[in-house]
């Protein structure tokens, strides 16, 4: 009796012996899974923290934003458009983490008066600027992210009359702002910008020269990650 006792003992200590190595096999193996997904998750953890933990975790994105915005000019040359309102289309490169490229093309109505002579132009702003920002942590959990913007372009005033010539004039701006994330990929961004144009005289073909005048513009996009 004794004997069967030590027997059904050791075979229930083999039993348990062999079954417990795949248990740790497969303990290992789970083990080596997470180190794997934890190292591939923080190279890019920082591009899901700077752009909001619900958007899909790629370490490059694009944007596509529709803006309007309030143009206000210096008014201190003779060559100052009227104030107006722009409309645009903004396509955003995310480069890294916390820069990146976006392209904007505005159409802004307006009305130039210079001296005596006055005209409506059809007016083109075409721009490229880089974006810097600062993922501070207490503004990032509520899905505020701050930015600057440093760029150049070209302002095109296409003048209603056909007599007047065509002008394309380069520009530089500064500025900066917030972005608020609103949902998944949808987003909102509030902004001003600094622009300095090199405006030329629209009723003069003759004239080549220009004169340096600056403009402010505040605005709001809303745009999608994709």
């Amino acid at each position: 009796m004794r004997a069967r006792a030590v027997g059904l003992v050791l075979a229930a200590a083999a039993l348990v012996g062999s079954s417990w190595a795949p248990l740790r096999a497969q303990a290992d193996t789970t083990g080596t899974a997470r180190s794997v997904i934890a190292a591939s998750d923080s190279a890019r953890a920082d591009s899901v923290a700077a752009y909001g933990p619900e958007t899909p975790p790629a370490p490059y994105q694009f944007r596509l934003g529709l803006s309007a915005s309030r143009i206000a000019w210096g008014g201190s040359t003779t060559r100052s458009p009227e104030n107006a309102w722009t409309w645009g289309l903004d396509v955003e490169r995310i480069l890294l983490p916390y820069v990146s490229l976006r392209f904007g093309a505005s159409y802004l109505p307006e009305r130039v008066v210079q001296g005596a002579d006055a005209t409506d132009v059809h007016g083109y702003l075409v721009e490229v600027a880089a974006e810097p920002r600062l993922a501070l942590p207490s503004l990032r959990r509520v899905g505020v992210i701050p930015f600057a913007t440093i760029g150049i372009g070209s302002m095109i005033f296409d003048p209603a009359t056909d007599a007047l010539p065509t002008r394309s004039q380069n520009t530089f701006l500064v500025g900066g702002g917030i972005e608020v994330r609103l949902g998944p990929r949808w987003g909102g961004r509030l902004e001003w910008r600094h622009e300095h144009v090199d405006l030329q005289s629209l009723f003069d073909a003759t004239a080549l020269g220009s004169v340096s005048d600056h403009a402010d513009r505040v605005g709001a996009t809303l745009y999608w990650t994709f």
